[in-house]
């Protein structure tokens, strides 16, 4: 399981205020995995579908413009392809609709098998700009 947190630096983990934990959850899930502390954000115009990219592909983003919505028809040598060719079922969630920063064609390109958007999901909780953490996790980690 892969999970990218968006607006997380992850100086934080591990860290505590007044006694007090900033994030017990990530640091219990860090316990057992694996924690990359060399990864840096580096997105331009497409912003979270860029860091999705540059997870997926390894390659940087388009300088201009974002690689969601300008290549999503080219192949990809990307990790679920890679993945799905040596036996797993890959599947990518994301609770928002499912045209936004053309994510279901370019989950296809990038060789999901599955993709759930916010049309599977019960929206019973919403923070910010829509489902919130706890309750996207508590049905995705079931799943």
């Amino acid at each position: 399981m892969v999970v990218q947190l968006e607006a997380f630096q992850g100086f934080v983990l591990e860290r505590k205020i007044n006694g007090q934990e900033l994030t017990p959850n990530l640091n219990k899930l860090a316990k057992d995995s694996l924690v990359f502390e060399n990864y840096y954000y580096q997105t331009a115009w497409g912003g979270t579908s860029d860091a999705e990219f540059l997870s997926n592909v390894s390659l940087l983003p388009a300088r201009d413009g974002s690689v969601y919505y300008q290549y999503a028809g080219n192949k990809y040598d990307a990790l679920p392809k890679e993945l799905k060719g040596i036996g797993y079922f890959t599947a990518v969630m994301h609770a928002n609709r499912p045209g936004f920063w053309n994510r279901t064609n370019m989950y296809r390109a990038l060789g999901f098998d599955k993709y759930e958007s916010e049309k599977d999901f019960n929206i019973d909780e919403i923070q910010g700009m829509g489902l919130s953490d706890k309750s996207f996790l508590n049905r995705q980690l079931k799943k």
